[in-house]
């Protein structure tokens, strides 16, 4: 695990001093929050979730970031896999911080962030299966830490601007990139 991290630093610290001595083309601002609407990349395959997110990031030099990325998840289809099972609800909640760096064309911006935090997951549901005399609830609510990779695409030049992110979360030092990966679109405002 130490092994990876070493990794992603070094690469963050070449994209920070790469570019130094380009032009910075795009609109550079002090400080954006981008919301926005996603969901998972398993969703594609079945098990549909929507995801309200936010981002709050401060750039601290124009190569240089902190960020703050708040979300919630809701599975809002019954699965019909499960006919024997009735889910009353299955929400997660997350909370990262990260650092990262950017990188510039004329009309975009690309991110390259680390992220960790915090993740609550909770789960409700009950058998509803005929044969069974009684009901079996099941409630599961667990804390887990979360971290990982995020890539943040910002495109546009004015006050406000779309903006796309892709979260790649690390299990147990593995990536699992298809079942757990965010994928978000939404709009940012510069506010510095």
């Amino acid at each position: 695990m130490t092994k990876n991290i070493i990794i992603v630093l070094c690469f963050f610290s070449t994209f920070i001093y790469a570019q130094d001595s380009t032009k910075i083309k795009y609109v550079y601002s002090k400080l954006s929050v981008e919301p926005a609407l996603g969901t998972r990349v398993s969703s594609m395959i079945g098990a549909v979730d929507l995801q309200l997110s936010g981002l709050v990031q401060y750039n601290l030099h124009p190569r240089f970031h902190i960020l703050s990325h708040t979300a919630i998840s809701y599975d809002i289809i019954k699965y019909p896999i499960f006919n024997s099972v009735s889910i009353n609800h299955s929400m997660t909640i997350f909370q990262k911080i990260g650092f990262g760096t950017s990188f510039y064309t004329k009309k975009m911006a690309n991110s390259l962030n680390f992220v960790l935090g915090i993740k609550y997951f909770t789960y409700s549901a009950e058998t509803n299966n005929e044969s069974l005399e009684d009901k079996i609830p099941v409630q599961i609510n667990v804390f887990s830490p979360d971290y990982g990779l995020m890539y943040n695409l910002k495109v546009g030049r004015k006050k406000y601007f779309f903006s796309g992110r892709i979260y790649a979360p690390v299990f147990n030092g593995k990536w699992f990139f298809l079942e757990n990966a965010n994928i978000e679109l939404g709009f940012g405002i510069r506010l510095k």
